[in-house]
This record gives C-alpha cells, structure tokens and sequence, in this order.
C-alpha cells in the first residue's frame, strides 16, 4: 500500500482527523446520498426510469479547482465538487451510477477510495445535473 511508511497510529491520526473534518458542524454540509438501485421500469413517455435508494450523509465538499479541472483530461468541470464521505454512512461501494443531493441533484463523477485503509472514506466527484452531459 501507498501508505505503508505510515504506522499504525499516525493511520489512526490521520483517519480520525478526517472523521472530525467531515462531522464538523461548520465544515460539512447535509444531503442525501442517492445509491443506484437498478434500472427501473420503463415509462413509454418518459423512458428508463431508474430506482435510488437514499440515505442522509453529512459529508465535507470543496469545488473542483481549475488546475484539477485542466489536468483531468475532460473528466471534471468547473463547477464540481468533491465530497469526503464516510463509507460508514452509505454502507457500500459508491459507484459513478449513484447520486449527491445537497444544494441540487448531482451525477457521481468519479469515485476513489481513501489511501489510508480503503474503506474508511471515499472522494467523490459529483457535477450538478443540470451541467452534466450524461
């Protein structure tokens, strides 16, 4: 692992400074992660309709910064936000199929887990719905 220089106890440090950042009541915003379910029915007028099931998060987000944006080879936008988000909180894998709602609806972008333990935390990438090309 990329973090094998760490012991165990700065780990700990690290992890629990990140708990405290995303559970910060100044710091974090509540939303709703929106987890993708299935594709759902399809509604003749509408088309696919695709099934979420939601789950309230308190997470840390930050705007994507232009560098970021520059050096992603088109993956993000300006206007994305990266969210730090506790896997405890949605209970599973977060894939690019799944949803944020905090201030709008937004598409997952671009999900990475944490380099300290790979499960503790994900960085999400999230664009709002109405910039979205999907």
């Amino acid at each position: 692992m990329a973090t094998d220089f760490l012991t165990a106890a700065e780990r700990e440090l690290i992890l629990n400074d990140i708990h405290d950042v995303v559970t910060d009541e100044q710091l974090s915003v509540p939303g709703t992660y929106y987890r993708f379910v299935s594709a759902g029915t399809f509604v003749p007028t509408v088309g696919q309709v695709p099934t979420f099931s939601g789950s309230p998060i308190t997470t840390f987000r930050s705007p994507i910064a232009e560098f970021e944006v520059e050096e992603s080879a088109g993956m993000y936008q300006l206007g994305d936000y990266r969210y730090l988000i506790e896997a405890a909180q949605i209970g599973y894998k977060a894939i690019t199929l799944d949803r944020i709602y905090d201030e709008g609806l937004r598409f997952v972008v671009n999900v990475q887990r944490d380099p300290i333990q790979g499960s503790v935390f994900f960085s999400i990438v999230a664009r709002d719905v109405g910039q979205s090309s999907a």
